[in-house]
Formats: C-alpha cells, sequence, structure tokens
C-alpha cells in the first residue's frame, strides 16, 4: 500500500482570503505579514509568520542582483516546493489551501477556506 495520499480540493466552491503585496519597501515582491482574521483558529500565527516571512525572504533573494536568469526561477522552484509542502502539513489539514502567488502576478497571497476534500489510499 503506498503511503502517499491522493487529495482532491474543489476550490472553485470555497471562500478566499487575499493577502496583499505590501509596498512599504519598494516595489520587491514582498507580501502583508499582518495574520489575517479568517484565518483565526485555522491555523496558528506563528505558522502563519513563518509561511510568510519564508515567502518573503525566497522573493527577497530572488530579486537580488545577479548576472544570470537562473537565480529567479531557482528561487521561483524554491518557492513552489515550500508552498506545497506549507500546504501539505499546515493548511490543508485546517482545511485550508494556499495560492502560488506567481498564479495571481505576484499581486497576493489566495487562500481558499472550508475546503471539503477526500483522502483516499
Amino acid at each position: 500500500m503506498s503511503s502517499l495520499m491522493e487529495v482532491s480540493v474543489p476550490l472553485n466552491t470555497c471562500s478566499k482570503v487575499f493577502v496583499q503585496r505590501d509596498y512599504s519597501r519598494g516595489l520587491g515582491v514582498q507580501f502583508e505579514t499582518a495574520f489575517p482574521s479568517a484565518l483565526d483558529g485555522k491555523v496558528s500565527k506563528q505558522q502563519w509568520e513563518h509561511t510568510i516571512t519564508t515567502l518573503n525572504s525566497y522573493y527577497n533573494a530572488a530579486e537580488e542582483v545577479c548576472c544570470t536568469t537562473t537565480q529567479y526561477e531557482k528561487a521561483l522552484t524554491k518557492i513552489t516546493d515550500f508552498l506545497a509542502e506549507q500546504n501539505r502539513n499546515v493548511y490543508l489539514p485546517a482545511g485550508l489551501f494556499l495560492t502560488d502567488p506567481i498564479e495571481r502576478g505576484l499581486r497576493v497571497v489566495k487562500h481558499f477556506l472550508n475546503i471539503n476534500f477526500k483522502i483516499t489510499g
């Protein structure tokens, strides 16, 4: 028997929480760190802070001056992997799902609330 679980999440039927970009330090990609009240009781403020500060640090590293184009792509891969891990370990068990900010033009971090999902396998 496989230890992997298949998760089916109907995201189009879920409520959403958007975390806006934070432009207080310029145009670099970073997101507001304030804890959204809609997540209260679903994930801890510490888990939330870890997720957002890690995302912000990855985007900060991606935008450092470099002569190659691969640094940003490497950071985007790290972000995708990090969000998958966070969804798997923190957000999906709480009935939430974070989308990758790249899917929304790096404007917001989007949360789906009240996810009904089925674990099989």
